[in-house]
């Protein structure tokens, strides 16, 4: 793991190349327990986030603790969003597949909710609102369940491609070890 988290690091903003099965997970592992560790310490530090329900005369009914990483946790996913993209695009190469992919199923909930819209106003009444004011809204509960299938579908799609083999020898992409055969090469 340490070895995939300093690989990860060390290409910090490297599109090109290839990110074995191994690495990319590793990567990922180490981000879930660094959010862990991290919201372990700021609630040692800071206690937890008190979020009050009131009433209408705004007497608390409930409180709840809630326990996150804070700014810590913020820092923390900040230094690490481009590493993890940069490896999810050589993960996608490593498999022979362009890195765009795991992004691109990420508009599926978009188009799910568009979708659910249309469906439950109907197309007449879609497109009217859309002409008239620029925006839809639905007038069903149906749209919420449709996007999230539509994330459903998005996260299964992204473990399948996350998961898939490495592509045996060199591929279009580069050499096994992660070396582009073209440093130039952003696809």
């Amino acid at each position: 793991m340490i070895k995939a988290v300093r690989t990860c690091f060390r290409k910090y903003v490297t599109f090109s190349g290839r990110a074995t099965l191994s690495e990319f997970w590793y990567f990922i592992l180490f981000m879930v327990l660094g959010m862990i560790a991290l919201t372990v310490v700021n609630s040692i530090l800071f206690g937890p986030e008190i979020r009050s329900v009131l009433d209408a005369d705004g007497n608390v009914v409930s409180q709840t603790a809630w326990y996150n990483s804070g700014r810590l946790g913020d820092i923390f996913l900040l230094l690490c969003l481009l590493p993890w993209l940069a490896v999810t695009w050589r993960r996608m190469h490593d498999s022979d597949l362009r890195g765009f992919w795991p992004f691109l199923t990420l508009l599926l909930p978009f188009f799910g909710a568009l979708i659910a819209v249309a469906v439950s106003l109907g197309w007449a009444e879609f497109t009217r609102q859309i002409s008239e004011t620029g925006n839809a809204t639905a007038s069903s509960g149906t749209g919420g369940a449709v996007v999230v299938l539509m994330l459903l579908l998005a996260l299964v799609t992204n473990i399948y491609l996350l998961g898939r083999h490495s592509t045996p020898g060199p591929n279009r992409f580069g050499s096994p070890d992660g070396a582009a055969t073209d440093p130039t090469v952003f696809e």
